[in-house]
């Protein structure tokens, strides 16, 4: 009876330990997640009370007017007559030509230079700005525009000659020139003056002795309209000849101690002069030009500068025209029709009301002044082009 004790006990142990290994690794699959979210129900959109407002939508900011309008400013031309261009100075050597209207017709290349003729502004249709001319953009050799020439310089500063090298008529015709061998020696305080159709040529050099005198110790050159010698006068009868008068005589001037000058003088740069015709013939003494335009080689310190006139007062305060006839009055400004051709018209423009703004500033362009030349509108205006580059437009200095 013992035995089938023992048996029932090792069956029973048996059995136990087996189910503990069903307990470890069921063969009986696991069911896997399930995928699918559970979908929750979605809230009714909640309705505006009725007869809500409705709320206005908010309107942009205009910040039109405070930016600044460019371009033609006014109706009709930005100036009127004389002028023809302005002219505006650039980014690097770029000049821009704008007509009447605004519109940008001509872009021509110069170097800014003090020494050039003409600078940027108002000018006329054969107006001519930085030596070139700007209705073709032909760039001219350097020159001086003194009453109705043109008279051309071969400049030699280290050697000290100033030749003259060529004449131009006031339609910049050549009437003649010299070769570097025949050009006739002028010195640093020379020059060249019309009268009629001869072409006197002054040769002189300064006397140092801290007065503003000149010797004119050589005989005056006297050509004919082709360049072609024609005659030599002494000029001891003419006394100190500082200029000519409608390119008909002489102007021989006497400088009035400081502190002794008048109105009659002060048109005249201090001066109380006469007029002599070429032989020598005093036509009219104690008078005083109105002196509108000026030529000197070495114009740093005034030496030998010549001045040309075509209206002068005489000694009882009547103003007289080129051909010595009384006038009413002059023109507050009379430079030479010459000059007028070619030349900047700012300071005419400024008297019509017109101001050309060209110098610096934020914009360039044309601005109505008053008499005062107080600034108003705009008529016309861009962007200063020399704002759209950081290169030096002006590099040069007299210190260099």
């Amino acid at each position: 009876m013992k035995i089938p004790a023992l048996i029932i006990s090792i069956l029973l142990i048996a059995s136990l330990a087996g189910c503990g290994k069903a307990d470890q690794h069921s063969s009986v699959p696991t069911e896997a997640p399930t995928e699918r979210l559970t979908e929750s129900p979605t809230a009714e959109p909640t309705a505006a009370p009725t007869g809500a407002p409705t709320p206005e939508p908010t309107e942009k900011p205009d910040f039109s007017g405070l930016i600044p309008q460019t371009g033609r400013l006014c109706e009709g031309p930005i100036f009127p007559e004389p002028a023809k261009y302005l002219v505006i100075s650039g980014e690097g050597d770029n000049f821009y030509v704008y007509d009447n209207m605004g519109e940008l017709v001509k872009v021509f290349k110069a170097v800014e230079d003090e020494y050039a003729f003409g600078g940027p502004g108002f000018y006329g249709e054969d107006g001519i700005c930085e030596n070139v001319l700007i209705s073709t953009g032909e760039t001219l050799a350097p020159f001086h525009l003194f009453g109705s020439c043109f008279i051309f310089i071969d400049e030699d500063w280290e050697n000290d000659s100033f030749r003259l090298k060529r004449i131009a008529d006031e339609d910049l015709q050549t009437l003649f020139e010299f070769s570097d061998e025949e050009a006739p020696e002028l010195g640093i305080a020379g020059g060249v003056l019309k009268l009629g159709d001869r072409f006197l040529v002054l040769e002189r050099e300064p006397i140092w002795d801290f007065g503003e005198s000149e010797t004119n110790e050589d005989e005056i050159l006297i050509l004919d309209g082709k360049g072609k010698t024609v005659g030599r006068i002494d000029p001891e009868p003419f006394g100190n000849i500082i200029g000519v008068y409608a390119d008909k005589y002489l102007i021989s001037g006497e400088r009035i101690p400081d502190g002794d000058e008048d109105e009659l003088s002060y048109e005249s740069y201090g001066f109380v002069c006469t007029l002599y015709d070429l032989d020598g013939n005093m036509i009219m003494d104690r008078v005083y030009p109105v002196f509108t335009s000026s030529f000197a080689i070495e114009d740093e310190v005034d030496i030998g500068t010549l001045r040309y006139a075509d209206y002068l007062r005489d000694s009882d305060g009547r103003y007289l025209d080129s051909d010595l006839k009384p006038v009413e009055s002059i023109p507050e400004y009379a430079p030479s029709p010459t000059y007028l051709r070619y030349g900047n018209l700012n300071w005419e423009m400024e008297k019509l009301g017109y101001s050309a703004e060209v110098w610096s500033g934020v914009y360039s362009g044309v601005r109505l002044i008053d008499e005062d030349r107080r600034p108003g509108e705009w008529t016309f205006r861009i962007y200063d082009p020399k704002l759209a580059s950081d290169r030096d437009n002006s590099p040069w200095h007299w210190w260099d």
